[in-house]
């Protein structure tokens, strides 16, 4: 079922300030964000067609060294890809854990696979396949689409008005697809999402069809081993239809649909009306943005519940953030907030936490640069007496040992679990009976943990951050 991840909540409106611009490449069309190396934080990825008629462009690859709430990146990685690359998408192809890159390469009508043979600290790539797709292809995602337990690769291509599917055969060791599948769009296919809509369990397809002025929507009918969809339904958007997104805007549920129009300045919002196996949805909500609306994000940037709406303007060079104001079954939003963003904006923009202070950040791509926005919320944290104690932690972070000190009067046995970024458990102390625990580092990795202290009555939680 669809699930909102709620970062902790803010006293006040999520604001945003230009933190930070990192150079990859000249003229990125897309970025995507993920941990590549297995070090619990997050890398950014983006795809740059270095405007030379003719050359290759480049996956670039900004490695996430951040500390302590800074954030830094080292020096890009660039690994060729063919002319014209558009589009990139994230997820681990081959199931050993470590996460694949998809290319979707515009002008040469190809798709590029890049598998991850990184190490903790080290993010390294080899370029496994190449497959043809569609005429123009200018989006890739990836879903399990047969329920087979491996992802699948979904490329909208523009000119061929199309969705080609390619399912995902591999076993161990080489990445592999069996012969893509065709099924047919609206005019200009160029954006897609991929998203359980009706709630049948099956990820159905939304697609942006820019020359027409539409939002096609294909009900996913396959079964394991066999990929199939239904009959596209059309959608009437505003004009120019670029990026398409999927989110519960109105929590009830159900995946709604959110696509940025450039050529009307606007976001329209679709609320989802479907039952079980039938696709429905309410007339289009339109929401006015800033000059140029290119790409299309939607997440919680301020910790209530609900995930707002976040647009990169290429006119305008910043991020419109729509706060959400929705009730079950109503779709409302603010006006849009505008945040100056020197990449100019037409690459599409990613949400995620950079720094692990639990706020997400807006990550969008241009010309010459990637603009980060940091999220400079003030965060609320609640003691609640039944639950939690108040608890210290010094120094934090630390290099060799730290003391982490709580309220324990009755002299409880209280349990001590140290967790990785992953949420793996790596450290653990049973029949703590003081109100002081002393944590050496030993073989911890540098890094970023959570931990829980805990009694049959109480429960402390803390983040440590080890340099």
């Amino acid at each position: 079922m669809p699930f909102n991840v709620t970062p902790i909540s803010c006293s006040d409106p999520a604001f945003f300030n230009n933190y930070i611009t990192d150079t990859a490449g000249s003229n990125i069309n897309s970025v995507a964000i993920g941990d590549l190396d297995g070090d619990g934080l997050t890398d950014i990825v983006s795809v740059d067609d270095r405007l030379g008629a003719g050359e290759n462009g480049f996956v670039s690859i900004l490695r996430n060294i951040s500390t302590s709430g800074n954030i830094a990146f080292d020096a890009e990685i660039n690994y060729p890809t063919r002319y014209y690359p558009v589009s990139i998408a994230i997820g681990d192809l081959d199931g050993d854990g470590k996460p694949e890159l998809v290319v979707a390469n515009s002008d040469s009508d190809t798709v590029s696979f890049f598998k991850n043979i990184s190490t903790v600290g080290n993010i390294s790539f080899t370029q496994s396949i190449e497959l043809l797709s569609g005429a123009k292809p200018y989006s890739v995602a990836i879903n399990d689409l047969d329920a087979d337990g491996k992802l699948d690769v979904a490329v909208a291509n523009f000119n061929s008005n199309s969705i080609s599917i390619f399912r995902n055969i591999t076993n161990t060791g080489n990445i592999s697809f069996a012969s893509k599948i065709d099924f047919t769009t609206s005019n200009g296919a160029y954006s897609l999402a991929i998203g359980d809509l009706d709630g049948d369990t099956k990820p159905d397809l939304g697609v942006s069809c820019m020359s027409s002025n539409k939002l096609s929507v294909l009900k996913n009918t396959s079964s394991t081993g066999a990929i199939s969809f239904a009959p596209k339904i059309d959608l009437i958007t505003s004009n120019s239809p670029y990026v398409v997104q999927m989110g519960d805007v109105d929590l009830d549920g159900k995946l709604d649909l959110a696509v940025c129009n450039s050529g009307s300045n606007s976001v329209s919002v679709f609320r989802n009306t479907s039952s079980i196996g039938n696709l429905s949805f309410a007339p289009k909500v339109n929401f006015t943005t800033a000059s140029g609306p290119l790409s299309i994000a939607i997440a919680d940037l301020d910790g209530d519940g609900k995930p707002e709406l976040t647009t990169s303007n290429l006119n305008s060079a910043n991020n419109s953030v729509f706060k959400n104001t929705s009730s079950t079954g109503t779709v409302t939003f603010d006006p849009h907030v505008d945040y100056t963003n020197n990449s100019l904006g037409w690459g599409n923009t990613a949400i995620g936490d950079l720094n692990g202070d639990s706020r997400a950040e807006l990550i969008t791509g241009g010309a010459y640069n990637i603009g980060i926005l940091q999220n400079e919320c003030t965060i609320n944290i609640y003691e609640n007496a039944n639950n939690r104690n108040s608890v210290s932690v010094f120094p934090n972070p630390f290099e060799y040992s730290t003391i982490i000190e709580f309220e324990n009067k009755q002299n409880d046995h209280y349990t001590f679990t140290l967790y990785n970024s992953l949420g793996d458990i790596v450290r653990k102390t049973d029949n703590i009976t003081t109100n002081v625990f002393k944590l050496e580092r030993n073989q911890l990795k540098s890094g970023i943990y959570f931990f829980t202290l805990s009694s049959n009555q109480h429960n402390n939680t803390g983040k440590l951050i080890i340099q």
